[in-house]
């Protein structure tokens, strides 16, 4: 086993916290209002040299080679060994016919990256480099590109540096911590299991008042609710289930598909086999079709039922289906537990027909959901308060939300559009590697983050900072080789120390 002063003689691996990178407007007359004193100062005295120009390269491979001359690490491996990416713009500066500096900017979506600054050391001292910057928004002034990523540097004097440009600022976060926060989809966490509950309190009339006195029964998990009612209304093997989602995207998740096949079949269009309708309120986003099929089902007199497991009091889910699905851990910090309204179905039922009674899970959800439910407008609030901070973080960066939050809607998630195929792999490997649980919404080029009310602006920076990491095309996936090791290494230790123990043992 390696030495603990080992440690230090390898390099240090920093970028593990959440720092604010710095985008500049691709707006002349904005920018040059907002940016700082000493930068104008420097564009100005650079601007006033004679023999200066600057010229756009094509990006050849010779003209790669002559940028090495001047960039700090001629063997940096990111330049690569051919000519400039297609997406990359070249702009070289020469004094007095002398090439002295050069400027790459990367396209990621709707900004510019400003990936190379690279100058000889006359040059930066006639604030060449600050030109050389300005000139990007002068070439983009107008242009699809909304701001020039300046980026974010862990060495002080080039964040100071940085900060000179600065029109707007995000969080970014490029390496893991070697504590990693674990942030999931759901509410639940380690204080919601130690959290004590009143023993006298009982859900049952809570929720009878809730639901107006509609009749409701139990379960550990909403997927079994969807299989039992099913089972309930004695549908046959050859019977179908309409499947009706927001989007209406081919994505249906497999908890439905499979509870719905252990009865009977599925389908996304109406048939003569239909018996029932499925009406899926995706992620607390209200279904635009479930009025329209109420009236539908009465004229065919078939059964509808709503899948509102993750749109507990989103606007009017819930009030259309003869029966209603709900998952409690998508809405609460609780371990489990799922609601059927609609129909009180007996033990004997439950444990004999549906095979899912599970008495002390039960009791435990009727002594904590009424913890829970007297504050359901504060989680409510919350949770929006939170996929507005993201929306705005993401919007401001020129990415769009999947869905457009209405006013009576709670999100149960944050849902990211992305704009390039395969990018989806890349930012929930990336996440679940920082320990974000994040979804791949299949089909619709977008993944799904937590945005729930446990979260405070710290987290929601973190998960921000990642991601916009994620999204630049050079963004890794697979974490660097040194990261690997510093987080092998205590596992590699904990496992030689139980070997100790169990041979001393």
């Amino acid at each position: 086993m390696a030495s603990r002063k080992d440690v230090f003689q390898e390099k240090y691996v920093g970028k593990d916290y959440v720092a604010r990178g710095v985008d500049l407007i691709l707006d002349k007359e904005v920018a040059w209002k907002k940016i700082s004193r000493r930068a104008r100062r420097a564009i100005d005295a650079a601007r006033s040299l004679p023999g200066l120009r600057i010229e756009k390269k094509k990006g050849t491979k010779e003209e790669l080679d002559l940028f090495r001359t001047i960039w700090y690490d001629a063997n940096d491996s990111e330049l690569g060994d051919g000519a400039f990416r297609d997406d990359q713009h070249v702009y070289f500066c020469y004094l007095n016919d002398e090439f002295v500096a050069g400027v790459i900017v990367t396209e990621v979506d709707s900004n510019l990256f400003l990936h190379y600054n690279g100058a000889t050391d006359e040059a930066k001292k006639l604030q060449i480099p600050s030109l050389m910057i300005w000139h990007i928004v002068e070439e983009f002034h107008g242009s699809r590109f909304k701001y020039l990523d300046v980026g974010c540097s862990f060495r002080k004097s080039l964040q100071d540096f940085f900060e000179n440009w600065k029109t707007h600022e995000y969080p970014l976060l490029m390496n893991p911590p070697y504590y990693l926060p674990k942030i999931d989809l759901s509410p639940f966490d380690n204080a919601s299991l130690s959290s004590k509950f009143d023993v006298s309190a009982n859900a049952d009339e809570e929720l009878k008042k809730r639901f107006s006195g509609r009749p409701f029964t139990y379960f550990p998990a909403g997927k079994y609710a969807l299989y039992a009612i099913l089972k309930h209304l004695n549908l046959a093997r050859e019977d179908e289930v309409f499947i009706s989602t927001t989007t209406g995207s081919p994505y249906i998740s497999s908890c439905v598909t499979t509870a719905i096949e252990a009865v009977c079949n599925w389908n996304r269009q109406l048939s003569d086999k239909t018996k029932a309708i499925l009406v899926i309120h995706e992620f607390g986003f209200i279904n635009p079709e479930v009025k329209q099929l109420k009236e539908l089902v009465k004229q065919k007199n078939i059964i509808l039922i709503e899948d509102c497991a993750y749109a507990w009091k989103s606007g009017q889910a819930g009030q259309f289906g003869d029966y209603v699905i709900y998952s409690l851990p998508k809405f609460f910090p609780m371990q489990y537990g799922g609601l059927l309204l609609g129909v009180e179905l007996s033990d004997e039922l439950m444990w004999s027909f549906f095979r899912c009674l599970d008495v002390g899970k039960r009791e435990i959800i009727r002594k904590q959901l009424p913890f829970y439910l007297k504050d359901e407008d504060i989680i409510c609030r919350q949770r929006i308060e939170n996929y507005q901070y993201l929306e705005n973080l993401f919007k401001e960066e020129g990415y769009e939300t999947l869905f457009s939050l209405s006013a009576e809607e709670t999100p149960a998630v944050f849902i990211l559009k992305l704009s390039r195929p395969g990018l989806a792999n890349k930012i929930s490997s990336r996440c679940d590697y920082f320990g974000i649980e994040c979804g791949i919404f299949h089909h619709n080029d977008a993944v799904f983050l937590p945005c729930h009310q446990n979260l405070s602006q710290p987290h929601l920076d973190y998960i921000f900072g990642v991601v916009k990491a994620g999204l630049r095309k050079d963004g890794w996936v697979v974490p660097p080789e040194e990261i690997i090791k510093k987080r092998e290494k205590p596992i590699a230790q904990r496992q030689d120390a139980e070997k100790r123990w169990r041979a001393n043992k």
